[in-house]
């Protein structure tokens, strides 16, 4: 029992050192670091910049019900509980017919952008439900705020009446309207800018990891004694390395000097 427990001691000092060693390979290396981590953070900043074409976004709320309504109290003070899950029931359907084709199409005729196809159309737009709501999202993306504000506006008045035409007896009301968009939805230049400097510590904190891992070599008397625990008795001399005063080579080369006379 003694001598596993000083085993499994002994394998947890082994993890600690190669841990403390790579940290201490990590540390030493923190400049290098810092720069690589500064320089992807600026190409990724530029990348977003220059590379990446914006898009912006604006969106439109539609409050929907299963009947008709002629103003709007008769829509909203004067639902039932019966008529509002009926409602909630179909709204899927309202935001299916509100990002339909011919809805699009004609909008798009509306805002001046019918050199549009219909892909180009459902791509930019998208209409989403708010749970347990009768509130249908519409949201409209594209390169040119002006565009998506047109858009986003024929769409409101072009998408009630072909509610009501195609569900009878319903009724949809526009609850917020689209406002033009100034900042760019996509791309975020500070989260991509974040993310760059993100990818590039990891990067390079790994390189100087896995390297500290591969190197096997032993620089020194210290790094032997903990690598392996053996006590160190005595060191040979690098009598390559020696000084030119006092070095072995300098009396040898001074014996041959002599020799030679």
């Amino acid at each position: 029992m003694d001598n596993y427990t000083k085993r499994g001691t002994e394998n947890r000092d082994e993890i600690e050192i190669d841990l403390w060693a790579l940290f201490k390979a990590v540390w030493k290396g923190k400049w290098v670091v810092i720069l690589v981590t500064l320089l992807f953070g600026i190409l990724a900043f530029l990348y977003t910049q220059f590379l990446i074409t914006p898009t912006y976004k604006t969106t439109l709320t539609a409050f929907v019900n299963n009947r008709s309504a002629t103003t709007a109290s008769d829509t909203v003070d004067g639902l039932s509980s019966g008529d509002t899950t009926a409602a909630r029931q179909l709204t899927y359907t309202y935001a299916s017919i509100i990002s339909s084709r011919p809805v699009l199409e004609e909008a798009a005729l509306q805002a001046g952008l019918g050199n549009l196809s219909y892909d180009a159309l459902s791509k930019a737009v998208s209409a989403k439900v708010e749970d347990n709501t009768q509130l249908v999202d519409l949201s409209v993306v594209m390169t040119d705020p002006e565009n998506a504000l047109r858009l986003a506006q024929a769409i409101a008045s072009v998408a009630p009446d072909r509610v009501a035409d195609i569900v009878e007896g319903s009724s949809m009301k526009i609850v917020v309207y689209p406002t033009l968009p100034t900042r760019p939805n996509y791309p975020s230049k500070r989260r991509n800018t974040a993310l760059g400097m993100l990818l590039g510590a990891f990067l390079m904190i790994a390189y100087l990891a896995i390297r500290e891992l591969l190197d096997t070599r032993v620089r020194s008397e210290q790094e032997l004694e903990e690598k392996f625990g053996i006590p160190i008795i005595g060191t040979i001399p690098n009598f390559d390395s020696a000084g030119s005063k006092g070095g072995y080579n300098y009396g040898y080369r001074k014996s041959q000097k002599k020799g030679s006379k």
